[in-house]
């Protein structure tokens, strides 16, 4: 079952209210074209993407988050690239972003450096 509400402290949050007061870090927002579901990407902090879904079925409630740091560091949505595409149920998107460079990436033609060290003649 999926609540329409966030708890936060003593505080209650309709979730409906939650998308329209956070649009500082909107990145892209796509609606589907029969209005009943929306796509929001936001940059949380330097680093971190977050995904979205939205639905009007749930009164504008969220559906589901999730964290696309690991997988994706940008995401296009502009002439070149296109934006996001959603498919006919409604059950999937596709969208275009760039993959995070390797943390340990290593050029294999860069050769090692050499120490330099003293060798003792006994």
């Amino acid at each position: 079952m999926t609540s329409s509400y966030l708890l936060q402290g003593a505080q209650v949050i309709p979730l409906n209210q939650v998308a329209a007061d956070d649009n500082k870090d909107l990145l892209l927002e796509s609606v589907t074209e029969c209005a009943t579901k929306k796509l929001i990407v936001r940059k949380e902090g330097e680093k971190d993407l977050w995904l979205e879904v939205w639905s009007n079925q749930l009164n504008g409630g969220l559906v589901q988050s999730c964290k696309l740091s690991a997988e994706c560091t940008k995401v296009y949505a502009d002439a070149v690239f296109g934006t996001v595409t959603w498919s006919r149920d409604l059950s999937k998107i596709a969208f275009v972003g760039e993959v995070p460079a390797p943390a340990s990436y290593k050029n294999p033609w860069d050769l090692p450096e050499k120490k330099e060290g003293k060798t003792s003649d006994e």
